[in-house]
């Protein structure tokens, strides 16, 4: 009798019985030759995956998508090792216990039970942190793992968050003519050019993700704020640059604000006073 890969069976018996099973089990556990062996995988993502460090206990969302073709049981979370001040494990999902650390969140369900993680399903899990600024960029390692017997297999997913901590700088210029105020910035005219120039911050560009929107508005005599400009910029930008001239004689609260990417803001205030009238 001879079997497929293997010779001398017929000769050796039960010996050779024992030879073929635990030659077998080499071939299921290793995926050898003749022998295909797919174990699952999960597609991690984490939200939001910018953040600021003004945003304490910042709650974030990881979604973990089972590929397949197992079942998921446990899914770890791991604290990044940079970038973050502070770890608070989010509570279990719905038929799941949560085993919590200072450094990771365990997440298990039992073995037959109907809320593991299906092929082609999601299932998210939260965690609270608090960013710092010793880091450009969070990583959190997302471990899977499922159902398969006689111990699981893992899938190991890494997600970033950006963070900046840091705001925008607004500087603000002002042509001629112009004379400084007493009391406020500058006596201008109808004919001076004010000019807005805005960039992401000062930190060096590995950790500016760009400004999301900036806006200037102004009163007139103490009356309603209006809007001169509100720009808002999608893919987000580097630098801003805003000229204009006012058309009226009064008195001008200008407010001139820049928000970055990930939440960071600037606001300067500045009073100008116009009057273009010559004396009589």
């Amino acid at each position: 009798m001879r079997v497929k890969g293997f010779t001398g069976f017929a000769k050796t018996g039960i010996a050779g019985l024992a030879v073929l099973a635990v030659s077998i089990l080499i071939l299921m556990n290793s995926g050898a030759q003749g022998v295909t062996i797919q174990e699952h995988t999960a597609t991690v993502t984490i939200s939001p995956d910018i953040a600021n460090c003004d945003q304490l206990g910042n709650t974030f969302t990881v979604n973990v998508h089972n590929n397949g073709p197992d079942e998921i049981l446990q899914v770890e979370i791991y604290k990044a090792l940079a970038g973050i001040s502070d770890f608070v494990c989010g509570p279990a999902p719905d038929g799941w216990t949560l085993f919590s650390f200072t450094d990771r969140c365990i997440y298990v369900t039992e073995l037959n039970s109907p809320s593991k993680i299906p092929a082609g399903g999601d299932l998210e899990f939260t965690f609270d942190a608090v960013m710092s600024s010793d880091s450009c960029t969070s990583t959190f390692k997302v471990v899977t793992v499922d159902d398969k017997e006689p111990e699981g297999d893992r899938d190991i997913n890494n997600v970033d968050v950006n963070i900046d901590c840091t705001s925008p700088v607004i500087d603000k210029t002002v042509g001629d003519p112009k004379l400084p105020g007493d009391g406020f910035d500058w006596w201008i005219t109808q004919d001076t050019s004010i000019g807005v120039y805005a960039y992401d911050n000062d930190t060096g560009s590995q950790c500016n993700l760009g400004l999301s929107f900036c806006e200037i508005t102004y009163t007139v005599d103490g009356g309603e704020p209006q809007t001169e400009v509100y720009d808002v910029f999608d893919p987000p930008v580097d630098e801003w640059t805003y000229d204009w001239v006012f058309d009226e004689d009064s008195v001008h609260v200008i407010n001139i604000t820049c928000y970055d990417v990930a939440g960071n803001s600037k606001t300067i205030l500045e009073t100008d006073k116009v009057d273009s009238t010559p004396p009589e």
